[in-house]
């Protein structure tokens, strides 16, 4: 028994899906170009203070790190 595949000109013709032709990618289009865009839409300032709301976060923590080493190594040291 011999394996028959259809030649590249048969298989084009029927892998294509006729909803997903120019017409399809036309309507898809502008609903991409917008989801791309809506990010464009925040302000560089909200941006900024959202970096800003980051790094005063940031430095909160770093000071409860420094808080619980102190008291962590004042353990230790009471131990001994």
């Amino acid at each position: 028994m011999e394996i028959v595949y259809p030649s590249h000109r048969e298989r084009d013709c029927t892998d294509k899906n006729p909803h997903l032709g120019d017409d399809y990618m036309d309507d898809l289009r502008p609903l991409l170009e917008e989801n791309v865009r809506h990010g464009a839409d925040k302000p560089r300032a909200g941006k900024a203070n959202d970096v800003l709301a980051l790094l005063e976060e940031n430095a909160r923590l770093r000071g409860l790190v420094v808080r619980l080493s102190s008291i962590i190594i004042k353990s230790i040291a009471d131990r001994k």
